[in-house]
C-alpha cells in the first residue's frame, strides 16, 4: 500500500503496512518512480487533495478514496464511519483489523471505559498540538505521553458502538508516535491537530455510552478500588482548595479535574463497608462541579474544604478496606497490567531519582508518588512470568518509601537508582509481553 500522508493511519486501521507516502505537495518524476518501484496493489488516496493518479497509472493499482477531515453535512465520528465501512466494502467484513478486535458489548466494562477516558482526557493533546505548532520543535515527554495512553487503550475492550472509532483513534496516535520518534515536525503538527479533534469525538461518545450503560453488579475488585484511589489522592483537591481560598478565582482546570475524577468514582463498583461514603464523596464532587461551571466563587471555596476533607476520609477507609480484604485469585488482565504499567511509567522515577542525588533533599511529594504507584501494583494479579520481578519491584518501592519517610537521604539516593533501573526493566517486560495482545 502507497498512501497519501494525511490518510496514512488508515492504513494501520486496515491492518497493513505503508510501503511508501507521497503529499501534499504534487509528486515528482524521481517520487513516483521511487514509489512504483514498490509495486503497489493499493493507493489510498485523500479524497480532498488527490495526488495519487500519475502512480495509480503507471502501477494499475487500485485506488480507495478516503476522507481526510470533517465538512459541512459531516461531523468527525461520520467521517470515521464513512472511511471504515469504505475499507470493509473494499476488504470485506472480515479485514484483520475490525475482527481482531471484535468484542461484544456485553464486554465492556463500564469501570474500565472510565479509566481509559481518563487517561485520554488529562494526557495533554491540546497542549501538544499547541507546542508543536508554536515552537516546530517535538518535546521527547511528547512520545512518552503518547505512548502510554496509547497501551491502555489498546488494552481496552470497546463496546460495539466505539469499535472502529476508538481503533481509529488508536491508529491515529500510532502514526503520530511514528512521526514523533522519526523527528518529522510538519507530520506532527498536522497529526497533533486530528488527534485533539478526534480525542474530543471520542471522549464525547464515551461520555454517551457510560451514561447509557447498566450498573455493574460483580463483587469489588480490590485492582479496581485502588485506581479509584490512586485518581482521587492524586487529584490535588488540596491545592485546589488552598488556591481558590488565596486567589477567591476558579481556574477553568479544576472542572476538568473534578469531572474526570468523579467520572471514574461514579463506575467504581464499591465494597459494601465504602458504598456509602464514596457514594456521598461523589455528590459532594457533583456539587463542588456545579459551582465552579456557574463560576460560584463563595460555594466553590466552602465546597472545596469539604470535597478535601472527605477525600482524606475515604482515601484512608480504602487503605483499610484494602488491608483486609482478598486479593483477587483471578486471572491477570491485559487492561489491569497496562494501568498498572501507565502508573509505573508516568511516577517520575527518573526526576526523582535525579532530584535527590543533586540536591540530598527529600521532597515531600516522592513518598506520596511512590506511595500511590505501589498500592496499585500490590493490587495488580500480574502475569506467571511478570510476577516475580513485579514482587521484587514492589518490595524495592517499600523499601524507598521507608527511606523517604525516615528522611534517610543517603538510603533514599541510593535506593531510588535501583528504583528507577527496575522500573525501566519491568515496563520493558510487561511491554513484551502485551505483543499480541490488543483488544
Amino acid at each position: 500500500v502507497v498512501t497519501q500522508m494525511f490518510v496514512t493511519p488508515w492504513v494501520f486501521f486496515a491492518g497493513l503496512e505503508p510501503a511508501g507516502m507521497y503529499g501534499p505537495m504534487p509528486m515528482s518524476p524521481d517520487e513516483l518512480k521511487t514509489l512504483s518501484d514498490t509495486k503497489p496493489a493499493i493507493v489510498f488516496e485523500n479524497a480532498h487533495m488527490g495526488g495519487g493518479d500519475p502512480l495509480v497509472e503507471a502501477t494499475g493499482a487500485t485506488k480507495i478514496d478516503l476522507i481526510n477531515f470533517p465538512g459541512d453535512t459531516m461531523d468527525l465520528l461520520s467521517v470515521f464511519r464513512a472511511n471504515a465501512e469504505t475499507l470493509k466494502a473494499e476488504f470485506g467484513m472480515q479485514s484483520s483489523a475490525p475482527m481482531e478486535h471484535s468484542h461484544s458489548t456485553d464486554e465492556a466494562d463500564p469501570f474500565k471505559l472510565s479509566v481509559a477516558q481518563y487517561f485520554l482526557d488529562s494526557a495533554g493533546f491540546h497542549g501538544i498540538a499547541e507546542a508543536l505548532t508554536e515552537t516546530q520543535t517535538i518535546d521527547p515527554a511528547s512520545l512518552s505521553t503518547v505512548t502510554r495512553v496509547n497501551k491502555v487503550l489498546n488494552q481496552t475492550t470497546w463496546p460495539a458502538d466505539l469499535h472502529d472509532q476508538a481503533h481509529a483513534f488508536i491508529d491515529t496516535l500510532t502514526t503520530f508516535g511514528a512521526a514523533l520518534e522519526a523527528d518529522n515536525v510538519a507530520e506532527a503538527v498536522t497529526l497533533s491537530e486530528t488527534v485533539h479533534d478526534a480525542q474530543h469525538e471520542l471522549s464525547h461518545e464515551i461520555g454517551h455510552w457510560l451514561g447509557d450503560a447498566q450498573p455493574v453488579t460483580a463483587d469489588a475488585s480490590t485492582f479496581d478500588v485502588s485506581v479509584a484511589q490512586y485518581f482521587l489522592d492524586a487529584a490535588g483537591f488540596h491545592g485546589i482548595a488552598t488556591a481558590l481560598t488565596e486567589t477567591q478565582t476558579i481556574d477553568p482546570t479544576y472542572l476538568s479535574t473534578v469531572t474526570r475524577v468523579n467520572t471514574v468514582l461514579s463506575h467504581t463498583v464499591w465494597p459494601a463497608d465504602l458504598n456509602e461514603a464514596a457514594q456521598a464523596f461523589s455528590e459532594s464532587l457533583t456539587a463542588f462541579g456545579a459551582a465552579l461551571e456557574a463560576d460560584n466563587v463563595a460555594e466553590a471555596v466552602t465546597l472545596s474544604e469539604t470535597v478535601h476533607d472527605t477525600q482524606h476520609e475515604l482515601s484512608h477507609s480504602i487503605d483499610h478496606w484494602i488491608g483486609d480484604a482478598q486479593k483477587s485469585t483471578a486471572e491477570a488482565d491485559s487492561f489491569d497490567v497496562s494501568v498498572a504499567q501507565f502508573f509505573l511509567d508516568s511516577a517520575g522515577f527518573h526526576g526523582i531519582a535525579t532530584a535527590l542525588s543533586e540536591t540530598q533533599t527529600i521532597d515531600p511529594t516522592y513518598l506520596s508518588k511512590v506511595t500511590r504507584v505501589n498500592k496499585v501494583l500490590a493490587q495488580t494479579t500480574w502475569p506467571a512470568d511478570l510476577n516475580d520481578a513485579a514482587q521484587v519491584f514492589i518490595e524495592s518501592l517499600n523499601t524507598f518509601a521507608a527511606a523517604l519517610e525516615a528522611d534517610n537521604i543517603a538510603e533514599a539516593v541510593t535506593i531510588s537508582e535501583t528504583v528507577h533501573d527496575a522500573q525501566h526493566e519491568l515496563s520493558h517486560s510487561i511491554d513484551h509481553l502485551m505483543e499480541g495482545h490488543a483488544h
